[in-house]
């Protein structure tokens, strides 16, 4: 629990310049943090979801652009839970203390979405296409967009493996701490970073033309997926790629669409399916 990944490291070193302390307190104090509340474990998933049904008075999730809001305020408590992805903890087993949870507390019907969802992603897990080698020999320049990009883990890999080939990054998500954070730490490998911002006045920004899009855990969140799922299509090139899990979600707190058949439907009509959770531009 005392250890510490490089992405914490960054982190830390980022929020120590942020508030002028030390980055030994700083670390001192999010280590004690850490240990408290677990983020990786089901009682902090527990805690999360607590804060919002408090915030959901203020800020209405139901709301066409108050729930951006609401995002906002818990961006702190999103993350603790980010950082410890890195840790790559995250399992069957290591869930199945969760969906008990949700069973014998009278959440029956989400446990068993959430189970059913965590079984069929072992059993079908899809070969994804090389798509790094797909665009590098389509295109001149890539063009990477990250749509909801959290901390982006993903694609700033990506854009690192693209290397020369890459023009730019850009980050789409709503402006918080972690996207402040997800810029600087991109920008820190020497990417070429673009920020978009999703706010209550534009909350299905433009967007530039872009060659691979990585969209996942985002549709979902949104209250209108057509409205972003439109802003993809008019700004990727044919050929272009997204990917995504647009099967349909578990009831949460935070989803706001579970059923998303309308969307794959709609997204059929501009792009195919080439392998695993990747799409192309058709």
């Amino acid at each position: 629990m005392n250890q510490i990944n490089p992405i914490e490291k960054q982190f830390l070193e980022f929020m120590a310049q942020r508030q002028e302390r030390p980055v030994e307190m700083v670390t001192c104090h999010y280590l004690s943090l850490k240990k408290h509340f677990r983020p990786h474990g089901n009682r902090f998933r527990q805690l999360s979801e607590e804060f919002i049904r408090l915030h959901d008075f203020f800020y209405n999730i139901d709301h066409p652009t108050d729930y951006i809001k609401l995002y906002q305020q818990h961006a702190c408590i999103s993350m603790f839970r980010f950082l410890s992805y890195a840790d790559k903890r995250s399992s069957l087993a290591g869930n199945f203390a969760f969906f008990l949870k949700l069973l014998f507390s009278g959440e029956a019907a989400r446990a068993l979405c959430s189970l059913r969802r965590e079984l069929l992603k072992k059993r079908h897990k899809r070969k994804a296409p090389s798509v790094l080698q797909m665009a590098g020999q389509r295109f001149e320049k890539v063009v990477l967009l990250d749509y909801g990009c959290g901390l982006a883990y993903q694609s700033i890999e990506m854009a690192l493996s693209l290397g020369e080939k890459l023009d730019r990054l850009v980050l789409v998500d709503i402006p918080s701490l972690v996207l402040d954070f997800t810029c600087q730490r991109a920008r820190s490998f020497g990417l070429e970073v673009e920020r978009i911002e999703v706010t209550p006045e534009h909350p299905y920004p433009q967007l530039p033309t872009h060659h691979i899009c990585i969209a996942n855990e985002v549709v979902e969140h949104v209250k209108s997926p057509l409205q972003v799922l439109g802003h993809l299509v008019s700004s990727q090139p044919q050929g272009a790629l997204l990917t995504g899990d647009y099967d349909d979600h578990c009831p949460e707190i935070y989803h706001l669409h579970t059923d998303l058949s309308v969307f794959r439907r709609e997204l059929m009509k501009s792009y195919r399916q080439v392998g695993g959770d990747w799409y192309e531009k058709s």
